[in-house]
């Protein structure tokens, strides 16, 4: 795998300047490189597979769908309180990797909206324009403590409608 190579602009252990070009390459030829924010795939002899970390730094790999991201998404006309978006099991940890809120052009309001995981905060906006939204994505926020659940609250999107999509994996 010596010739599976590319370069990315990464901190190099040699150059303590940020951002300096440097070859990743894979353990056949003996080097080894830093890399941090990275999306990992490691090849098992036949196939890509999608590799993460988690909170206690141990390196998971996600075959066959095992901890892969999973979503929901739900679209309210009423007022969510407290809403459900994932119910999750006592012995599992959710972890967000991505949300996303949106309004409809027709909304008449612009609602304040939250999602949470468990008492952590995850996305909150204090009022979303008509036709407008939030998002945040690239990232592995855990839920505090197992069986926490993933739930949204917002005020009513009066004369429209809004969208709220939660990307997850649960940790077990």
């Amino acid at each position: 795998m010596a010739d599976k190579q590319f370069r990315h602009p990464i901190h190099s252990v040699e150059d303590n300047a940020e951002n300096v070009p440097v070859s990743i390459q894979d353990e056949s030829d003996g080097t080894f490189a830093p890399v941090s924010r990275s999306r990992l795939m490691v090849w098992d002899g036949s196939s890509w597979i999608k590799a993460r970390a988690n909170a206690n730094g141990a390196l998971l790999l996600d075959r066959g769908g095992a901890g892969a991201d999973l979503s929901i998404s739900v679209t309210f006309s009423t007022a969510p309180t407290n809403y459900i978006l994932v119910a999750t099991a006592s012995t599992a940890i959710p972890h967000i990797t991505a949300v996303i809120v949106a309004l409809s052009n027709a909304a008449t309001a612009s609602p304040a909206a939250e999602v949470k995981a468990g008492a952590n905060t995850v996305l909150k906006h204090p009022g979303i324009p008509a036709g407008g939204g939030i998002a945040a994505t690239d990232m592995d926020l855990a839920a505090p403590s197992a069986g926490d659940d993933i739930t949204f609250t917002a005020d009513a999107p009066t004369g429209g409608s809004l969208s709220v999509t939660v990307h997850y994996y649960l940790e077990t």
